[in-house]
């Protein structure tokens, strides 16, 4: 399964220094966070990042998926009652910062790693062995009110009760 590692610490401060965002049409813009939203889908450029800000991922275009899971792995990895993750394209992702993983197998039997800010603790996003093409990027990190709702449900038998949706 060869695919392109994404890069980290010394490397990707270095990779990152006077680089400027992939340029996008000029099109209309809205912002959160200040982060820049092209809103020419096919050119939206989305940074998420850790509570603290070190680590961080920018992602180019639409999520190819937006997922709710209710396994108790993601519960227990947001210490919520549900993760929601927005899978990329691998090519259409950098990251940023330093990380630290966790390497933990999935209910499938593959390996997930997690990246998480040694800092802050936050987990940014993942790597799916199973889908060795996308990296999960946790929704919440974006800290977009108006990003795309999950289009899919996942371990729904595993939802608290008193969850809706």
């Amino acid at each position: 399964m060869g695919h392109r590692s994404l890069f980290f610490g010394v490397r990707a401060k270095r990779a990152f220094q006077g680089r400027t965002s992939p340029k996008t049409k000029s099109m209309p813009t809205a912002g959160i966070g200040g982060q820049r939203i092209d809103l020419n889908h096919e050119d939206a450029m989305r940074t998420a990042s850790c509570a603290c800000g070190q680590l961080s991922i920018s992602c180019n275009g639409e999520p190819q998926l937006v997922a709710q899971c209710h396994c108790l792995d993601c519960q227990k990895r947001t210490g919520s009652t549900y993760g929601v993750a927005a899978f990329f394209a691998r090519d259409k992702v950098e990251a940023g910062g330093d990380a630290r993983t966790y390497r933990r197998s999935a209910r499938s039997g593959h390996h997930v790693t997690f990246h998480f800010c040694p800092g802050c603790g936050s987990s940014v996003f993942w790597e799916p062995e199973q889908k060795p093409e996308w990296i999960a990027v946790a929704v919440g990190c974006f800290a977009d009110p108006a990003f795309p709702a999950p289009a899919h449900v996942g371990w729904e038998e595993r939802r608290h009760p008193w969850v809706s949706g």
